[in-house]
């Protein structure tokens, strides 16, 4: 999925990159919340980052029975590339962590004084009988957060 932005892609990233600005996306549905867990930079440039995700009340009643009353929880790690403009991630669920498998890269692609983020990414569920339509629920889930979050971060460099 991409996201264009009237923005050079310097702008971009640094927006992406403004804790401030990462701190702000705590509300983005259909997600429960959003917190950012911390932050860092590497001599070499990169940044580390760790994000903890609630998906909201979406899932279906099938993994309702594998997850009990724990919440649908997972911490994003991402590895922020600047001379590549990626990042990286791996999704590492709290409950049930040999269920759920996902990765991707958020690209950011300029063009001009335009830019365009790249979310890519694969989810798999390993749950006989749910596991697909888990996985439909958990993507949908996602491009709606993103779509939500590229709206925000559109009105964040606007501002």
């Amino acid at each position: 999925m991409g996201h264009r932005f009237a923005f050079s892609a310097e702008e971009l990233a640094a927006a992406m990159l403004d804790v401030a600005y990462q701190r702000s996306l705590s509300d983005i549905p259909p997600l429960e919340s959003r917190e950012l867990l911390s932050q860092d930079s590497t001599p070499e440039g990169t940044v580390l980052r760790k994000v903890r995700y609630v998906l909201g009340p979406v899932l279906p009643s099938g993994a309702r029975q594998v997850l009990g009353n724990a919440e649908p929880a997972w911490v994003e790690e991402a590895i922020w590339h600047p001379v590549a403009m990626r990042w990286d991630w791996v999704i590492v669920p709290e409950v049930g962590k040999d269920l759920l498998n996902s990765y991707g890269t958020i690209q950011v692609e300029p063009s001009g004084d335009r830019s365009t983020r790249w979310v890519r990414g694969r989810v798999s569920v390993k749950v006989p009988l749910f596991g697909k339509r888990a996985e439909r629920v958990i993507v949908d889930g996602i491009r709606q957060a993103y779509d939500q979050e590229g709206r925000r971060l559109g009105a964040w460099l606007s501002r």
